[in-house]
């Protein structure tokens, strides 16, 4: 992919489970390749400098020993058991070669990359620090570099949703497709899908006032407004007011299942997938109803309604 896109860089994100040597090797074969950024796991041997006569030193010691670059500052928001604050982070960085494992054939060649120390020197009593080790494939020179390749990990949450949103919502492990090709069209599919619903996710967070024609059809706003009306028996306000992206988030979500407590937080992925499934189908119902005869309407009010069975008196 890269290869076809050279006027980018891509770079794949991975969290510790991604620490693996022939991972890097892989890479540093590839010139022109992908580059990396992996959230370290094992404290490897490694040389601080370009030769051989660099003295070996262990990952996390030598990250630890390298000078402070600067300090940055970081939100991080509340979660069970966590309260919201604001974290001061001292960032190191340093250009390393990773030296082979045991386990590699002898005369396996180290391989260049850079890491990148964040850690919160000084936190509240009781709390443990924040800590990331980061080793990339992209150089870091500078601090503003370092603070880049940490940005650029705290995406990978967002990562993360994506894929849950492709597993859990698209049900791409599910598909029963005979070839890779077909395979790769339906994930070409899949994959707007779901970024769809992340984007809604990430709108509904940073700009939950705007109204919600951003991202919602009007055939689906209007949905959204008949169904609150016949969900809780209040009539539809008048003038007709489009609803905040906020509401109408709230709104499909409690569709898919969300309760709406005060320690609910906001809807996620999952929530919103089930919610948008079931409000396509009722914005089209609704839409048919508009646009019917009103002989046809008038036939199906005079349908006899067929009652479900009661199944404890049937057994």
């Amino acid at each position: 992919m890269q290869q076809r896109q050279p006027q980018a860089t891509l770079v794949s994100v991975g969290d510790r489970e991604a620490d693996i040597y022939e991972l890097f090797a892989a890479a540093a074969a590839q010139e022109q390749g992908a580059k990396l950024l992996v959230r370290a796991s094992h404290d490897r041997q490694v040389r601080t400098g370009g030769g051989a006569e660099d003295e070996l030193g262990q990952l996390f010691a030598v990250l630890q020993a390298a000078p402070a670059a600067g300090k940055q500052i970081l939100a991080v928001p509340p979660l069970p058991g966590r309260t919201e604050r604001i974290a001061k982070l001292v960032v190191r960085h340093a250009a390393l070669q990773l030296q082979p494992p045991a386990r590699m054939n002898r005369g396996a060649a180290p391989i260049s990359c850079w890491g990148v120390l964040v850690q919160e020197d000084e936190p509240p009593a009781g709390v443990a620090p924040l800590q990331w080790l980061l080793l990339t494939t992209v150089p870091v020179k500078t601090f503003q570099d370092a603070c880049e390749r940490a940005d650029w990990y705290r995406l990978r949450w967002g990562i993360e949703v994506f894929h849950r949103t492709l597993k859990t919502g698209c049900k791409v492990e599910q598909r029963q497709l005979e070839t890779a090709d077909r395979l790769q069209r339906c994930l070409a599919i899949d994959m707007v899908v779901a970024w769809r619903i992340c984007r809604l996710v990430h709108l509904g967070r940073v700009s939950p006032n705007l109204p919600c024609t951003v991202y919602f059809e009007a055939e689906q706003w209007k949905a959204l407004l008949l169904l609150r009306s016949y969900r809780t028996g209040e009539p539809i306000p008048r003038p007709l007011q489009i609803p905040t992206l906020r509401e109408a988030i709230r709104e499909v979500a409690g569709i898919g299942g969300f309760l709406g407590r005060k320690s609910d937080g906001e809807p996620g992925a999952e929530t919103l997938w089930r919610g948008l499934t079931a409000l396509d189908v009722a914005a089209v119902a609704i839409q048919a109803t508009l646009n019917a005869r009103q002989e046809d309407l008038e036939a199906l009010k005079a349908a006899p309604r067929r009652r479900r069975p009661n199944m404890r008196k049937a057994e």
